[in-house]
């Protein structure tokens, strides 16, 4: 694990995620419906609001250095299995998946399926844990500290690798 810090990000990147995620829950919705293994209940608008809060967060993070990157679309007709992030300029460790984890959260998850989808080329998780007064810390892991580390636990809708999320 790699801890990259604690910082500020914009109180609009709050707004903007809600707009965003009630687009994406509109455009989706075939896909999370009920019945189907992404069922994700009524608790769909804020896991998409979180997930999109996270890019953002993990977006300004790397515009503010000198890095470069690539971004999967935040909203699409249906989910897109690929990484969030790609950094360009890496050649190792640049496929990044992000994941937000809500103020408060006490745990960090990675979907077990999505995880061990051969299609999904992913080699770092990104953890965004949103603090107080609009900042986050940023956890780098790859994947195989995911695979070493975090247990498989059964939530609410889906089996996960979860790990307890660190105190600061």
């Amino acid at each position: 694990m790699t801890y990259k810090g604690t910082f500020p990000y914009p109180p609009m990147f709050e707004v903007l995620a809600d707009e965003l995620a009630e687009v994406r829950s509109m455009l989706s919705a075939n896909v999370y419906k009920e019945g189907t293994e992404k069922f994700r209940g009524s608790r769909e608008h804020e896991i998409s609001k979180l997930g999109i809060l996270g890019e953002l967060i993990a977006r300004d993070y790397l515009s503010l250095r000198p890095i470069n990157f690539k971004c999967a679309k935040l909203i699409d007709i249906k989910p897109v299995v690929e990484p969030d992030i790609i950094l360009t300029d890496v050649a190792k460790f640049s496929n990044i998946d992000v994941k937000c984890v809500k103020l408060g959260g006490k745990y960090f998850n990675v979907n077990y399926d999505a995880f061990n989808n051969e299609n999904k080329k992913v080699d770092v998780y990104w953890f965004v844990r949103l603090e107080r007064n609009y900042e986050a810390s940023h956890y780098l892991y790859t994947d195989v500290e995911v695979k070493r580390d975090f247990k498989v636990v059964d939530l609410t809708y889906t089996k996960a690798y979860s790990m307890d999320a660190p105190t600061l």
